[in-house]
């Protein structure tokens, strides 16, 4: 087995770090006599200022793991979108589920589950406000005065879905008596066309307006389409001061997008391997006889998916969606406090349009054990239809002290409440598990946070959140829907009598609080030591059934210090999380054996019938009376509906608690101003996660449904397993900026590496378990150079070019690597293999890209 399928780029991309290594540590040990020959104090490291606790403060006097990136640090890093966060900040992961539905987790504090109405483990918000969904939000990164990334549960400030930590878009605000702005294009491979800018209006002396936007597109990786961006965003803002006291602002921001959207199998590259006595054997059909990888051995097709469906797949295909949302924020200033009160409608419209296919590796012969397996497509039988709407209002009042244990005072305080009405729907329409679901929630807290001094150097704050959540269901799960592949259109037919529906309702009023200790050494060490309580209130299924809330008892060791006269600083944490009912998601099916006598219900007698349409093998079989024109009994083509479902299981994902997990990391930040031209960073983390003890994920669904059985997977006892990437994580950068008057050249290189993945269990719980190694590690580097001028432009104006590359190398290592011993689609040949065998699939990282930004300041 070859996991990364291009030796020699592997063996370049090593010697090419090697180079790079070197270099630099040549370039630091021929400067370092310079750096200390210089006056001391001339240079420092910048103070940052944050408002992660809801009030003004440097970064570095707050006892918190915080991670801030700023305009300029997200130009250089090329981050413009919430994907890219993770190469810059290791203890980040994101991933994508059906289109735009971004999952983010921080710490590896998973959410496990994937579907919009379930709740977050990483509270995201625009300016204070909670964006409680995740669709789109790869939109708003543009027009940032900042993103600051706390890591921990955040319950006490943040509330709701904050259990792993909290990620803050903070944008540019309107700037009174000053007219400015800037714009930018940037131009690369794929088809890349990104266009921003920005301007700031003062419209009298105490009101001002600022407008930005930003155009998207890029082509896929993918020669099948998936993953491309088409998106259009938006936003304008007000503010008037019309007191020193005072101040409004107004804001309203849009997003729209239309992209290829979502395949569930196949969706941007292939990987198929086999590991063992297992061998890829030629497709005997004579159909695929043209196929290049049908032809025997292993699927590396690295971005190549196309192959493997027909133009029609792609034709429909594709994911639309628009956003929008209007805040009010409004501060009056009183000489002990300052009184804060935001509010905020946000809407959510989505619509994805995806199908099942691609390619996968089905055993051949004799069974019940095989040694040959070769590559089948499935191309596409599985036609799905989702529209996702959502409404969210939000309020929240809060009075914050003057006073500021950062500015030198002996205490600090914040009070607050806040109240959220989040109604979410959801419509399905597929022939295996149409649903309709609205889930409302109505979410109020209160809290308060202060701190206090009692010692010199010593500082102790607390705080507490009450919290509210009331969570009302309503839904019709399983309705009858056909497919008809030769116009690929569903016909529905849904009956909304009133016994179809159900209605639910579930309450949670749970109390989250944090203590922490710090001590302050000098003015640039500190020390602290902190228990905070996580929360996530209990999820609501498909089915109307609802897990229990989470709890995540967490306690962290940090030290934060500046060293030769600030120009060295270096930052750790060490992480302990004990996580309670830890939710996960999973199928809950009742396949049922139809004995009815009477064909005329369009599935043979005897059949055993859940999610297999192929299992209707009788050809003599009558068609039901509301099938489409051209129904054809013993196809596997789809258009068998689910008429003969039990309407209590589906095939829908539910939400249970299997247990609880335990989590540990270290995370180690170092920034290093060499000279006043020369930065040096590194950033690392290493974590271990697994399952607590019991951990029964089986159990856990049959005590929600006691009748489930699952036919495509089995879930065992899992206690004690360990989950999560890879345990190592890290990147190191180096900045180089050179001076030609008062033109300036930046050059930026960053390695990042992603360590190898953990081992992996086959047959988890069973007596013929075994262990197969994770995913190699892997490194690769983006690089950067930007060169602004001043130069024939207007005072105070000025423009720049920058050249950026991502993956210089063209790593083509493996982001996941899967094993198993069941074959075909959805494990229809449990257990096909001998213990030690079975099949590999995988995906690709991204590959090389390149762009050229061109801007103006002004």
């Amino acid at each position: 087995m070859n996991q990364l399928g291009g030796r020699k780029k592997t063996l370049f991309g090593k010697r090419l770090l090697v180079c790079f290594i070197v270099c630099a540590s040549l370039f630091i040990l021929g400067m370092t006599e310079t750096v200390f020959a210089e006056d001391e104090g001339t240079f420092t490291l910048e103070e940052i200022t944050v408002t992660a606790e809801k009030r003004e403060a440097e970064l570095q006097k707050i006892p918190m793991e915080i991670s801030v990136l700023r305009t300029d640090e997200m130009k250089k890093f090329d981050v413009n979108q919430v994907y890219d966060l993770e190469k810059i900040l290791p203890d980040i992961s994101t991933d994508s589920q059906v289109g735009t539905f971004v999952i983010v987790s921080i710490r590896e504090v998973e959410t496990g589950l994937w579907n919009p109405m379930f709740e977050t483990t990483v509270s995201t918000h625009l300016d204070g406000i909670q964006l409680t969904r995740f669709g789109g939000m790869e939109n708003f990164f543009y027009d940032l005065e900042r993103v600051e990334v706390l890591k921990g549960p955040q319950g006490t400030l943040y509330g709701r879905g904050s259990t792993a930590g909290s990620i803050n878009m903070i944008t540019k605000k309107p700037v009174m008596n000053e007219f400015g702005g800037s714009f930018e294009v940037e131009l690369g491979d794929y088809d890349l066309y990104r266009t921003s800018g920005a301007l700031n209006i003062p419209i009298v002396e105490k009101l001002a307006v600022r407008v930005a936007g930003r155009s998207n597109k890029r082509d896929s990786y993918s020669d099948l389409g998936y993953g491309d961006a088409d998106s259009m965003s938006g936003r304008i803002s007000i503010r008037w001061t019309p007191t020193e006291k005072q101040t409004f602002t107004v804001s309203h921001d849009r997003v729209h997008f239309d992209e290829e959207g979502y395949s569930m199998f196949g969706d941007d590259s292939i990987y198929l391997d086999t590991y063992g006595d297992v061998t890829i054997v030629a497709n005997s059909d004579p159909a695929y006889a043209t196929y290049p990888y049908m032809q025997g051995g292993p699927v590396h097709a690295r971005f190549e998916s196309l192959w493997a469906f027909s133009p029609t797949y792609k034709d429909n295909n594709w994911n639309r969606g628009d956003l929008y949302g209007v805040g009010f924020q409004y501060e009056y200033k009183f000489d002990f406090a300052t009184l804060t009160v935001e509010a905020a409608h946000r809407n959510l419209e989505e619509i994805k349009n995806f199908m099942w296919g691609g390619a996968y590796l089905n055993p051949v012969g004799d069974g019940p054990v095989y040694d040959q397996v070769e590559v089948t497509l499935r191309d596409p039988i599985l036609f799905v239809i989702t529209h996702t709407s959502s409404d969210t209002d939000t309020i929240e009042a809060r009075l914050t002290s003057t006073s500021a244990i950062s500015s030198g005072d002996s205490y600090e305080w914040i009070i607050g409440a806040m109240m959220q009405d989040d109604k979410v729907t959801e419509e399905t329409f597929t022939w295996f598990a149409p649903y309709y679901v609205r889930v409302d929630t109505q979410s109020s807290g209160i809290f308060g946070q202060a701190s206090y001094s009692p010692f010199d150097k010593w500082n102790i704050t607390g705080g507490v959140r009450w919290n509210k959540d009331k969570k009302d269901y309503m839904g019709i799960y399983l309705f009858e829907t056909y497919f008809d592949l030769d116009t690929y259109t569903m016909q529905v037919n849904r009956d909304m009598s009133a016994d179809q529906w159900t209605y639910k309702s579930f309450e949670w009023s749970e109390p989250t609080y944090k203590i922490n200790i710090s001590y302050e050494a000098t003015n640039d060490m500190m020390a602290y030591l902190q228990y905070s309580k996580g929360y996530r209130s209990g999820n609501v299924d498909f089915g109307a059934n609802a897990a229990p809330p989470e709890f995540l008892n967490a306690w962290e060791l940090g030290y934060k210090s500046r060293w030769f006269d600030n120009r060295l600083q270096f930052n750790a944490v060490i992480y302990y999380y004990d996580y309670k009912n830890y939710n996960r998601s999973g199928t809950a099916n009742k396949c049922l054996q139809d004995t009815d006598s009477d064909p005329a219900n369009g599935i043979y007698p005897g059949d055993h019938y859940c999610d297999d349409v192929a299992s209707n093998t009788d050809p003599t079989a009558a068609p039901p009376a509301t099938a489409p024109p051209g129904w054809v009994p013993g196809e596997p083509d789809g258009t068998v509906d689910n008429y003969d479902y039990d309407n209590s299981y589906g095939a829908g994902y539910v939400s249970v608690s299997p247990g609880g997990a335990e989590q540990k990391g270290v995370s180690v930040n170092l920034m290093y101003l060499l000279t006043m031209n020369d930065t040096i960073s590194l950033n690392a983390v290493w974590r271990h996660n697994e399952y607590g003890t019991p951990y029964g994920f089986k159990q856990a669904i049959l005590a929600v449904y006691p009748e489930a059985d699952n036919p495509y997977r089995d879930y065992y006892d899992e206690s004690g397993r360990e989950f999560g990437g890879a345990p190592i994580r890290g990147n190191m950068g180096y900045t180089r900026t050179f001076m030609f008057g008062s033109d300036i050249l930046t050059f930026s290189g960053t390695l990042f590496y992603n360590g190898k993945g953990i081992d992996q269990f086959v047959n988890y719980g069973k007596e013929n378990q075994y262990t197969m190694p994770g995913r190699d590690a892997y490194w690769t580097g983006d690089i950067s150079a930007t060169y602004q001028s001043g130069r024939w432009m207007p005072s105070g104006t000025r423009w720049f070019i920058r050249f950026r590359c991502n993956n210089v190398w063209d790593e083509d290592a493996l982001d996941s690597i899967t094993y198993t011993d069941d074959a075909g689609n959805f494990g229809a040949f449990p257990d096909a293999f001998a213990t030690g065998s079975g099949v590999i699939s995988g995906r690709y990282i991204n590959p090389r890209s390149w762009g050229i930004t061109f801007g103006v300041d002004f």
